[in-house]
């Protein structure tokens, strides 16, 4: 995500974009979740989970994991060290992750609008 916030047109703040990109990941998987729990289970964690401190929450964890004491050179010094076949293949791993997670989320909505809401309320 760092390399890909380097890309951009504007290659200032490239940590802290790569640490909103990844929030927007993990929210996109979040929405996906509580999407599938409310097709099958008709549990509808929106009204107990997700909220404002949630997504406080994780901004947080993403700040204190990479952010925080520039945790996020050593990370990509170690990733430099791989070779050029070891980064491809992460670069793979990472980007079939991403695409999963959003062609998920798609097809969730594709889901949730194949269902009859009478039932549900």
């Amino acid at each position: 995500m760092y390399r890909f916030a380097e890309k951009v047109p504007s290659p200032w703040w490239s940590e802290w974009k790569a640490a909103f990109y990844l929030s927007i990941i993990e929210l996109m998987f979040l929405m996906s979740l509580e999407g599938y729990l409310l097709i099958m289970y008709r549990i509808d964690i929106f009204k107990i989970f997700f909220n404002i401190p949630l997504i406080l929450v994780l901004l947080g964890l993403n700040y204190m994991l990479f952010l925080h004491n520039d945790k996020w050179k050593l990370y990509i010094k170690e990733l430099d060290k791989q070779s050029r076949r070891q980064q491809l293949i992460g670069g793979l791993i990472v980007w079939s992750l991403v695409f999963l997670i959003f062609a998920n989320l798609i097809f969730m909505f594709y889901l949730m609008s194949r269902i009859d809401w009478s039932l549900y309320r």
